[in-house]
Protein backbone atom coordinates (compact mmCIF):
# COMPACT_ATOMS: atom_id res chain seq x y z
CA UNK A 1 0.00 0.00 0.00
CA UNK A 2 2.58 2.19 0.83
CA UNK A 3 4.57 1.47 -2.70
CA UNK A 4 1.39 2.39 -4.34
CA UNK A 5 0.58 6.01 -2.51
CA UNK A 6 4.44 6.89 -3.17
CA UNK A 7 3.83 5.67 -6.52
CA UNK A 8 0.62 8.36 -6.89
CA UNK A 9 2.35 10.86 -4.84
CA UNK A 10 5.26 11.05 -7.70
CA UNK A 11 3.07 10.61 -10.51
CA UNK A 12 1.33 13.72 -9.53
CA UNK A 13 4.57 15.85 -8.57
CA UNK A 14 5.83 14.88 -12.35
CA UNK A 15 2.41 16.06 -13.72
CA UNK A 16 2.78 19.33 -12.19
CA UNK A 17 6.31 19.77 -13.35
CA UNK A 18 5.24 19.25 -16.70
CA UNK A 19 2.77 21.74 -16.74
CA UNK A 20 5.04 24.35 -14.53
CA UNK A 21 7.63 23.46 -17.83
CA UNK A 22 4.97 24.11 -20.90
CA UNK A 23 4.38 27.35 -19.18
CA UNK A 24 7.65 28.25 -18.24
CA UNK A 25 8.69 27.30 -22.04
CA UNK A 26 5.51 30.03 -23.51
CA UNK A 27 7.09 32.45 -21.29
CA UNK A 28 10.46 32.05 -22.63
CA UNK A 29 9.14 31.70 -25.90
CA UNK A 30 7.56 34.84 -25.85
CA UNK A 31 10.43 36.72 -24.42
CA UNK A 32 12.76 35.61 -26.91
CA UNK A 33 10.29 36.37 -29.97
CA UNK A 34 8.52 39.62 -28.92
CA UNK A 35 10.96 40.97 -25.85
CA UNK A 36 13.64 41.10 -27.15
CA UNK A 37 13.33 43.43 -29.90
CA UNK A 38 12.58 46.58 -29.17
CA UNK A 39 10.35 47.28 -32.02
CA UNK A 40 8.21 44.20 -31.27
CA UNK A 41 7.91 45.17 -27.46
CA UNK A 42 6.27 48.80 -28.61
CA UNK A 43 3.71 46.89 -30.84
CA UNK A 44 2.94 44.68 -28.15
CA UNK A 45 2.17 47.81 -25.54
CA UNK A 46 1.11 49.80 -28.24
CA UNK A 47 -1.74 46.93 -28.65
CA UNK A 48 -2.97 46.77 -25.33
CA UNK A 49 -3.18 50.59 -24.93
CA UNK A 50 -5.31 50.22 -28.26
CA UNK A 51 -7.25 46.70 -26.75
CA UNK A 52 -7.76 48.93 -23.17
CA UNK A 53 -9.34 52.06 -24.60
CA UNK A 54 -11.37 50.02 -27.20
CA UNK A 55 -12.69 48.30 -23.94
CA UNK A 56 -13.20 51.44 -22.17
CA UNK A 57 -15.45 52.59 -25.07
CA UNK A 58 -17.39 49.59 -25.04
CA UNK A 59 -18.56 49.89 -21.88
CA UNK A 60 -18.80 53.69 -21.73
CA UNK A 61 -21.72 52.94 -24.93
CA UNK A 62 -23.34 50.30 -22.75
CA UNK A 63 -24.17 53.45 -20.83
CA UNK A 64 -24.36 50.59 -17.58
CA UNK A 65 -24.36 52.33 -14.32
CA UNK A 66 -21.60 52.47 -11.57
CA UNK A 67 -20.92 49.68 -9.07
CA UNK A 68 -22.47 50.66 -5.64
CA UNK A 69 -19.50 49.45 -3.07
CA UNK A 70 -20.84 51.11 -0.02
CA UNK A 71 -22.11 49.05 2.55
CA UNK A 72 -25.49 50.77 2.41
CA UNK A 73 -26.17 50.64 -0.80
CA UNK A 74 -26.74 53.89 -0.98
CA UNK A 75 -26.66 54.78 -5.06
CA UNK A 76 -28.63 51.75 -6.17
CA UNK A 77 -32.22 52.26 -6.52
CA UNK A 78 -34.82 50.49 -3.96
CA UNK A 79 -36.84 47.72 -4.74
CA UNK A 80 -39.40 50.36 -3.39
CA UNK A 81 -38.68 52.11 -6.68
CA UNK A 82 -38.38 49.18 -8.60
CA UNK A 83 -41.65 47.59 -7.98
CA UNK A 84 -43.29 51.53 -7.77
CA UNK A 85 -42.06 52.20 -11.55
CA UNK A 86 -41.79 49.05 -13.12
CA UNK A 87 -45.37 48.70 -14.93
CA UNK A 88 -45.59 52.24 -16.27
CA UNK A 89 -46.76 52.21 -19.95
CA UNK A 90 -46.02 55.85 -20.74
CA UNK A 91 -43.03 57.35 -22.29
CA UNK A 92 -41.33 59.01 -19.43
CA UNK A 93 -38.59 61.63 -20.46
CA UNK A 94 -36.39 63.16 -18.30
CA UNK A 95 -34.16 66.42 -18.87
CA UNK A 96 -31.17 66.68 -17.16
CA UNK A 97 -29.56 70.54 -16.98
CA UNK A 98 -25.88 71.30 -15.35
CA UNK A 99 -24.70 67.56 -14.27
CA UNK A 100 -22.71 65.28 -16.60
CA UNK A 101 -22.69 61.34 -16.89
CA UNK A 102 -20.76 60.67 -14.25
CA UNK A 103 -22.60 62.18 -11.65
CA UNK A 104 -25.20 60.33 -8.89
CA UNK A 105 -28.34 61.86 -11.26
CA UNK A 106 -27.41 60.03 -14.30
CA UNK A 107 -26.09 56.85 -12.69
CA UNK A 108 -29.92 56.58 -11.21
CA UNK A 109 -31.55 57.71 -14.03
CA UNK A 110 -29.91 54.68 -15.81
CA UNK A 111 -31.16 52.20 -13.21
CA UNK A 112 -34.37 53.70 -13.50
CA UNK A 113 -34.01 53.07 -17.33
CA UNK A 114 -33.07 49.40 -16.79
CA UNK A 115 -36.17 48.76 -14.45
CA UNK A 116 -38.47 50.55 -17.09
CA UNK A 117 -36.80 51.03 -20.63
CA UNK A 118 -40.08 53.10 -21.42
CA UNK A 119 -37.86 55.61 -18.88
CA UNK A 120 -35.15 57.50 -20.61
CA UNK A 121 -33.22 60.66 -19.79
CA UNK A 122 -31.09 62.93 -21.52
CA UNK A 123 -28.29 65.34 -20.48
CA UNK A 124 -28.97 68.63 -22.19
CA UNK A 125 -26.19 71.14 -23.13
CA UNK A 126 -26.49 74.10 -25.62
CA UNK A 127 -24.62 72.01 -28.20
CA UNK A 128 -26.38 69.14 -27.91
CA UNK A 129 -30.07 70.36 -27.43
CA UNK A 130 -31.10 73.88 -28.29
CA UNK A 131 -34.75 73.33 -28.95
CA UNK A 132 -34.87 71.77 -25.66
CA UNK A 133 -32.69 74.05 -23.86
CA UNK A 134 -35.28 76.91 -25.07
CA UNK A 135 -38.20 75.30 -24.94
CA UNK A 136 -37.51 74.66 -20.81
CA UNK A 137 -35.56 78.18 -19.94
CA UNK A 138 -32.91 76.04 -19.33
CA UNK A 139 -30.09 79.11 -17.58
CA UNK A 140 -26.62 78.67 -16.72
CA UNK A 141 -25.40 77.58 -13.19
CA UNK A 142 -28.88 76.84 -12.84
CA UNK A 143 -28.75 72.82 -12.67
CA UNK A 144 -32.49 71.51 -12.59
CA UNK A 145 -34.29 68.26 -13.90
CA UNK A 146 -37.22 67.79 -15.84
CA UNK A 147 -39.69 64.89 -15.63
CA UNK A 148 -42.18 64.82 -18.70
CA UNK A 149 -44.86 61.93 -20.03
CA UNK A 150 -46.63 62.40 -23.60
CA UNK A 151 -49.64 60.77 -23.77
CA UNK A 152 -52.43 61.52 -26.61
CA UNK A 153 -50.06 64.49 -27.82
CA UNK A 154 -50.98 66.15 -23.92
CA UNK A 155 -47.57 66.82 -21.90
CA UNK A 156 -47.50 66.65 -18.45
CA UNK A 157 -44.11 68.16 -16.84
CA UNK A 158 -42.66 68.80 -13.82
CA UNK A 159 -39.32 70.95 -12.52
CA UNK A 160 -37.12 69.35 -9.80
CA UNK A 161 -34.81 71.93 -8.64
CA UNK A 162 -31.39 71.42 -7.26
CA UNK A 163 -33.00 71.76 -3.65
CA UNK A 164 -35.43 69.48 -3.58
CA UNK A 165 -32.76 67.12 -3.67
CA UNK A 166 -31.66 67.37 -0.67
CA UNK A 167 -32.59 67.94 3.19
CA UNK A 168 -31.09 68.46 6.84
CA UNK A 169 -31.18 65.99 9.48
CA UNK A 170 -31.48 66.36 13.20
CA UNK A 171 -27.80 67.32 13.02
CA UNK A 172 -27.90 69.77 10.13
CA UNK A 173 -25.95 66.73 7.85
CA UNK A 174 -27.16 67.63 4.14
CA UNK A 175 -28.92 64.21 3.06
CA UNK A 176 -29.56 63.15 -0.13
CA UNK A 177 -32.68 62.86 -0.92
CA UNK A 178 -32.64 62.41 -4.64
CA UNK A 179 -34.29 58.91 -5.37
CA UNK A 180 -37.28 59.61 -3.64
CA UNK A 181 -38.15 62.72 -5.28
CA UNK A 182 -37.25 61.62 -8.98
CA UNK A 183 -39.38 58.60 -7.88
CA UNK A 184 -42.32 60.59 -6.97
CA UNK A 185 -41.93 62.85 -9.86
CA UNK A 186 -42.18 60.31 -12.01
CA UNK A 187 -44.89 58.47 -10.37
CA UNK A 188 -46.86 62.32 -10.62
CA UNK A 189 -46.63 62.38 -14.11
CA UNK A 190 -47.40 59.03 -15.28
CA UNK A 191 -50.43 59.25 -13.40
CA UNK A 192 -53.83 59.97 -15.00
CA UNK A 193 -55.05 61.48 -11.64
CA UNK A 194 -54.13 62.53 -8.48
CA UNK A 195 -55.81 60.87 -5.18
CA UNK A 196 -57.76 63.46 -3.24
CA UNK A 197 -57.63 62.70 0.33
CA UNK A 198 -60.66 64.16 2.42
CA UNK A 199 -60.23 64.93 6.15
CA UNK A 200 -63.58 65.45 8.39
CA UNK A 201 -63.42 68.05 10.30
CA UNK A 202 -65.64 70.54 12.58
CA UNK A 203 -66.07 70.95 16.35
CA UNK A 204 -67.16 67.22 16.75
CA UNK A 205 -63.73 66.20 15.03
CA UNK A 206 -60.19 65.72 16.97
CA UNK A 207 -58.17 67.61 14.63
CA UNK A 208 -54.59 66.30 15.35
CA UNK A 209 -53.18 65.06 12.03
CA UNK A 210 -51.56 68.48 9.98
CA UNK A 211 -48.03 66.04 9.81
CA UNK A 212 -50.26 63.86 8.29
CA UNK A 213 -51.70 66.47 5.83
CA UNK A 214 -48.46 68.14 4.67
CA UNK A 215 -46.80 64.80 4.48
CA UNK A 216 -49.24 63.55 1.56
CA UNK A 217 -48.93 66.70 -0.36
CA UNK A 218 -45.11 67.01 0.05
CA UNK A 219 -44.86 63.57 -1.47
CA UNK A 220 -46.51 65.38 -4.70
CA UNK A 221 -48.38 61.86 -4.78
CA UNK A 222 -52.04 63.07 -3.59
CA UNK A 223 -53.97 66.65 -2.83
CA UNK A 224 -56.13 66.61 0.13
CA UNK A 225 -59.28 68.84 1.29
CA UNK A 226 -60.85 69.29 4.33
CA UNK A 227 -64.90 69.02 4.45
CA UNK A 228 -66.45 71.54 7.16
CA UNK A 229 -69.20 69.30 9.08
CA UNK A 230 -70.36 73.07 10.56
CA UNK A 231 -71.83 73.65 6.79
CA UNK A 232 -75.08 71.84 7.70
CA UNK A 233 -77.10 70.92 4.85
CA UNK A 234 -74.56 72.45 2.75
CA UNK A 235 -71.87 69.64 3.81
CA UNK A 236 -70.91 67.36 0.36
CA UNK A 237 -68.60 65.06 -0.30
CA UNK A 238 -67.15 65.88 -3.32
CA UNK A 239 -66.98 63.39 -6.64
CA UNK A 240 -62.96 63.24 -6.67
CA UNK A 241 -63.03 62.31 -2.90
CA UNK A 242 -60.09 59.08 -3.31
CA UNK A 243 -60.44 58.55 0.70
CA UNK A 244 -62.56 60.18 3.39
CA UNK A 245 -61.07 60.39 6.37
CA UNK A 246 -63.13 60.29 9.69
CA UNK A 247 -60.60 61.30 12.53
CA UNK A 248 -61.27 60.11 16.23
CA UNK A 249 -64.74 62.15 17.60
CA UNK A 250 -65.33 64.45 20.10
CA UNK A 251 -68.82 64.21 20.25
CA UNK A 252 -71.34 62.24 17.73
CA UNK A 253 -71.77 63.74 13.83
CA UNK A 254 -74.78 65.64 13.09
CA UNK A 255 -77.93 63.10 11.08
CA UNK A 256 -77.22 65.10 7.92
CA UNK A 257 -73.32 64.39 7.97
CA UNK A 258 -74.23 60.46 8.91
CA UNK A 259 -76.04 60.40 5.95
CA UNK A 260 -73.35 62.18 3.84
CA UNK A 261 -70.84 59.51 4.92
CA UNK A 262 -73.63 56.47 4.24
CA UNK A 263 -74.38 57.68 1.02
CA UNK A 264 -70.73 57.92 -0.43
CA UNK A 265 -69.76 54.79 1.24
CA UNK A 266 -73.05 52.54 -0.46
CA UNK A 267 -71.54 53.89 -3.87
CA UNK A 268 -68.46 52.44 -3.29
CA UNK A 269 -66.51 55.50 -1.45
CA UNK A 270 -63.83 54.19 1.04
CA UNK A 271 -62.91 55.42 4.14
CA UNK A 272 -59.93 55.16 6.58
CA UNK A 273 -61.43 55.53 10.22
CA UNK A 274 -59.33 56.31 13.58
CA UNK A 275 -60.50 56.46 16.79
CA UNK A 276 -59.46 57.39 20.46
CA UNK A 277 -61.10 56.49 23.39
CA UNK A 278 -61.52 58.71 26.18
CA UNK A 279 -63.49 59.68 29.06
CA UNK A 280 -64.57 63.15 27.99
CA UNK A 281 -66.11 61.85 24.65
CA UNK A 282 -69.73 61.16 24.80
CA UNK A 283 -70.31 57.44 25.45
CA UNK A 284 -72.73 56.59 22.93
CA UNK A 285 -72.21 58.40 19.18
CA UNK A 286 -75.87 56.27 17.48
CA UNK A 287 -75.26 58.55 13.97
CA UNK A 288 -71.39 57.66 14.04
CA UNK A 289 -72.08 54.11 15.26
CA UNK A 290 -74.42 53.86 12.34
CA UNK A 291 -71.32 54.67 9.88
CA UNK A 292 -69.65 51.54 11.61
CA UNK A 293 -72.56 49.34 11.14
CA UNK A 294 -72.16 49.18 7.36
CA UNK A 295 -69.14 47.81 8.08
CA UNK A 296 -69.93 45.52 11.07
CA UNK A 297 -67.33 46.67 13.64
CA UNK A 298 -67.23 48.69 16.95
CA UNK A 299 -64.73 50.74 18.52
CA UNK A 300 -64.46 49.25 21.99
CA UNK A 301 -64.40 51.61 25.26
CA UNK A 302 -61.03 50.38 26.48
CA UNK A 303 -57.57 50.30 26.31
CA UNK A 304 -54.98 47.80 25.96
CA UNK A 305 -52.64 46.56 28.39
CA UNK A 306 -49.74 45.16 27.17
CA UNK A 307 -47.24 42.69 28.78
CA UNK A 308 -43.78 44.29 29.83
CA UNK A 309 -42.15 42.61 26.37
CA UNK A 310 -44.48 44.51 24.39
CA UNK A 311 -43.87 48.59 26.45
CA UNK A 312 -41.60 50.85 25.57
CA UNK A 313 -39.73 51.53 28.26
CA UNK A 314 -42.22 49.58 30.59
CA UNK A 315 -44.76 52.47 30.03
CA UNK A 316 -47.98 51.57 30.17
CA UNK A 317 -49.12 54.31 27.89
CA UNK A 318 -46.78 53.04 24.96
CA UNK A 319 -46.79 49.62 23.56
CA UNK A 320 -45.50 47.79 20.42
CA UNK A 321 -47.50 46.43 17.74
CA UNK A 322 -47.32 43.14 16.26
CA UNK A 323 -48.06 43.32 12.15
CA UNK A 324 -48.70 40.99 9.39
CA UNK A 325 -46.20 39.78 6.74
CA UNK A 326 -48.51 39.14 4.52
CA UNK A 327 -51.33 42.03 4.70
CA UNK A 328 -50.59 44.80 1.17
CA UNK A 329 -50.38 47.53 4.17
CA UNK A 330 -47.51 46.37 6.11
CA UNK A 331 -46.24 43.30 4.42
CA UNK A 332 -43.03 46.33 3.05
CA UNK A 333 -42.76 47.38 6.81
CA UNK A 334 -39.13 46.34 8.34
CA UNK A 335 -39.97 44.06 11.47
CA UNK A 336 -36.59 45.99 12.98
CA UNK A 337 -38.51 49.25 13.21
CA UNK A 338 -41.16 49.05 15.53
CA UNK A 339 -44.38 50.03 15.63
CA UNK A 340 -44.90 52.58 18.39
CA UNK A 341 -48.61 52.99 19.30
CA UNK A 342 -50.10 55.70 22.23
CA UNK A 343 -52.97 53.72 24.48
CA UNK A 344 -54.83 51.74 21.59
CA UNK A 345 -58.50 50.22 21.86
CA UNK A 346 -59.39 47.55 20.16
CA UNK A 347 -61.81 46.55 17.93
CA UNK A 348 -64.61 43.81 17.08
CA UNK A 349 -66.92 42.79 14.67
CA UNK A 350 -70.48 41.01 14.56
CA UNK A 351 -70.82 37.27 14.09
CA UNK A 352 -69.62 35.59 10.96
CA UNK A 353 -73.31 35.15 10.04
CA UNK A 354 -74.15 39.10 10.67
CA UNK A 355 -70.74 40.10 8.51
CA UNK A 356 -71.80 38.04 5.51
CA UNK A 357 -75.47 39.64 5.32
CA UNK A 358 -73.29 42.43 4.98
CA UNK A 359 -71.00 41.36 2.65
CA UNK A 360 -68.51 42.39 4.72
CA UNK A 361 -64.98 40.74 4.85
CA UNK A 362 -61.96 41.86 7.07
CA UNK A 363 -58.69 41.15 7.82
CA UNK A 364 -56.49 42.11 10.77
CA UNK A 365 -53.13 43.35 10.13
CA UNK A 366 -51.89 45.18 13.06
CA UNK A 367 -52.71 43.42 16.43
CA UNK A 368 -51.79 43.04 20.38
CA UNK A 369 -49.54 40.01 22.05
CA UNK A 370 -51.53 36.98 23.04
CA UNK A 371 -50.12 38.47 26.80
CA UNK A 372 -52.63 41.68 26.64
CA UNK A 373 -55.53 42.64 28.42
CA UNK A 374 -57.82 45.19 28.15
CA UNK A 375 -59.45 47.40 30.64
CA UNK A 376 -62.76 49.65 30.18
CA UNK A 377 -62.52 53.15 30.99
CA UNK A 378 -66.67 52.96 31.74
CA UNK A 379 -66.71 50.65 34.71
CA UNK A 380 -62.66 49.33 34.55
CA UNK A 381 -63.10 45.77 34.48
CA UNK A 382 -60.56 43.74 33.02
CA UNK A 383 -60.73 41.59 30.37
CA UNK A 384 -59.12 38.01 29.79
CA UNK A 385 -55.53 38.09 28.15
CA UNK A 386 -55.73 37.80 24.32
CA UNK A 387 -54.97 38.86 20.70
CA UNK A 388 -56.80 42.39 20.33
CA UNK A 389 -57.02 44.12 16.76
CA UNK A 390 -55.52 47.20 16.71
CA UNK A 391 -55.94 47.94 13.04
CA UNK A 392 -57.73 46.11 9.89
CA UNK A 393 -58.66 45.88 6.41
CA UNK A 394 -62.56 46.14 5.34
CA UNK A 395 -64.09 45.33 2.41
CA UNK A 396 -67.92 45.23 1.97
CA UNK A 397 -69.92 44.58 -1.34
CA UNK A 398 -71.88 47.21 -2.03
CA UNK A 399 -73.95 46.33 -5.23
CA UNK A 400 -72.36 44.28 -7.88
CA UNK A 401 -68.81 44.67 -9.42
CA UNK A 402 -69.11 47.63 -6.53
CA UNK A 403 -67.09 47.74 -3.28
CA UNK A 404 -66.48 50.39 -0.14
CA UNK A 405 -63.17 49.52 1.14
CA UNK A 406 -62.23 50.76 4.72
CA UNK A 407 -59.14 50.46 6.74
CA UNK A 408 -59.61 51.24 10.69
CA UNK A 409 -57.35 51.95 13.66
CA UNK A 410 -58.30 52.08 17.13
CA UNK A 411 -55.77 54.69 18.30
CA UNK A 412 -55.28 58.13 16.54
CA UNK A 413 -52.45 59.87 18.56
CA UNK A 414 -50.01 57.05 17.47
CA UNK A 415 -50.47 59.18 13.62
CA UNK A 416 -50.77 62.26 15.20
CA UNK A 417 -48.70 66.19 15.78
CA UNK A 418 -48.38 64.66 19.36
CA UNK A 419 -45.01 64.09 21.06
CA UNK A 420 -44.05 61.71 23.46
CA UNK A 421 -42.06 64.09 25.43
CA UNK A 422 -41.43 67.76 25.14
CA UNK A 423 -38.97 68.16 22.68
CA UNK A 424 -39.38 64.89 20.81
CA UNK A 425 -40.72 64.06 17.03
CA UNK A 426 -43.96 64.19 16.59
CA UNK A 427 -45.35 60.74 16.97
CA UNK A 428 -46.54 60.77 13.51
CA UNK A 429 -43.15 60.69 12.37
CA UNK A 430 -42.63 56.58 14.11
CA UNK A 431 -45.17 55.93 12.21
CA UNK A 432 -45.53 57.24 8.72
CA UNK A 433 -44.36 54.63 6.51
CA UNK A 434 -47.80 52.27 8.12
CA UNK A 435 -50.75 55.30 8.25
CA UNK A 436 -49.58 55.95 4.57
CA UNK A 437 -49.48 52.77 3.28
CA UNK A 438 -52.99 52.48 4.65
CA UNK A 439 -53.87 55.67 2.50
CA UNK A 440 -52.15 54.19 -0.45
CA UNK A 441 -54.48 51.21 -0.09
CA UNK A 442 -57.25 53.12 0.03
CA UNK A 443 -56.57 55.37 -2.84
CA UNK A 444 -55.45 51.73 -4.99
CA UNK A 445 -51.95 53.06 -5.36
CA UNK A 446 -50.23 49.94 -4.32
CA UNK A 447 -46.92 51.43 -6.15
CA UNK A 448 -46.89 54.44 -3.25
CA UNK A 449 -46.09 52.06 -0.52
CA UNK A 450 -43.01 52.80 2.08
CA UNK A 451 -42.24 55.45 -0.90
CA UNK A 452 -41.55 57.56 2.46
CA UNK A 453 -39.06 55.42 3.25
CA UNK A 454 -36.84 55.24 0.10
CA UNK A 455 -32.64 55.33 0.47
CA UNK A 456 -31.13 58.34 1.65
CA UNK A 457 -27.24 59.42 2.22
CA UNK A 458 -25.06 62.05 4.23
CA UNK A 459 -23.49 63.55 1.20
CA UNK A 460 -24.10 66.27 -0.64
CA UNK A 461 -25.41 66.39 -4.26
CA UNK A 462 -22.55 65.03 -7.13
CA UNK A 463 -22.70 68.09 -9.26
CA UNK A 464 -20.03 69.11 -11.65
CA UNK A 465 -20.28 72.85 -12.39
CA UNK A 466 -18.60 72.98 -15.70
CA UNK A 467 -17.69 71.25 -18.77
CA UNK A 468 -13.87 72.12 -18.69
CA UNK A 469 -14.02 70.71 -15.26
CA UNK A 470 -15.34 67.57 -16.25
CA UNK A 471 -12.96 67.54 -19.39
CA UNK A 472 -10.04 67.79 -17.24
CA UNK A 473 -11.25 64.80 -14.81
CA UNK A 474 -11.78 62.52 -17.69
CA UNK A 475 -8.99 63.47 -19.44
CA UNK A 476 -6.76 62.68 -15.86
CA UNK A 477 -8.47 59.29 -15.21
CA UNK A 478 -8.05 58.24 -18.94
CA UNK A 479 -4.40 58.71 -19.19
CA UNK A 480 -2.79 57.51 -16.25
CA UNK A 481 -3.26 54.06 -17.05
CA UNK A 482 -1.47 54.42 -20.43
CA UNK A 483 1.00 56.66 -19.35
CA UNK A 484 1.98 53.92 -16.62
CA UNK A 485 1.97 51.43 -19.82
CA UNK A 486 4.33 53.66 -21.73
CA UNK A 487 6.45 53.79 -18.39
CA UNK A 488 6.40 49.89 -18.07
CA UNK A 489 7.77 49.51 -22.18
CA UNK A 490 10.63 52.18 -21.40
CA UNK A 491 11.70 50.14 -18.30
CA UNK A 492 11.65 46.47 -20.71
CA UNK A 493 13.39 48.02 -23.12
CA UNK A 494 15.97 49.59 -21.36
CA UNK A 495 16.30 46.43 -19.20
CA UNK A 496 17.08 44.09 -22.14
CA UNK A 497 19.61 46.73 -23.48
CA UNK A 498 21.27 45.96 -20.56
CA UNK A 499 21.66 42.58 -21.28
Amino acid sequence: MKNKEKKKVIKEKNKNNVKDSKFNNFVYKFKRNFMTDDTRTVLIVLILIAVFIGINLWVRSLNLAQIDITNEKLYTLTDTSINAVKNINKDIKVYVWGYYEDSSIADLLKQYNKANNKISYEIVTRDSNKEIVDKYGFEDDVPLIIVTSNADGHEKTEYIQVSDLQTYDGNLNVVDTSEQKITNTILKVSSDEIPNICFLSGKEVDSTLEYLKSYLTGLGLYTTEDLQTAEGKKFKIPDDCSTLVIPSLKTDLSKNVTDKIKDYINKGGNVLLLNDVSESKEKDMPNYQSVLDLYGMTFERDYILESSDYTLADSESFILGNFSSTNKITSTLNRSNPIVLYAPGSISFKENKELAELKVSYEAFLYSSDASKTINIDNNKLDEKGIYTIGTTINKIVSDGVQSNAVAFSTQVSFSDYAAEQGDYPLFFYNEELITNAIAYLADKGEYYSLGKLNSSIVPVNIVTTENQDYIIRTIISAIPIVIAIIGAIVVIKRNRKQ
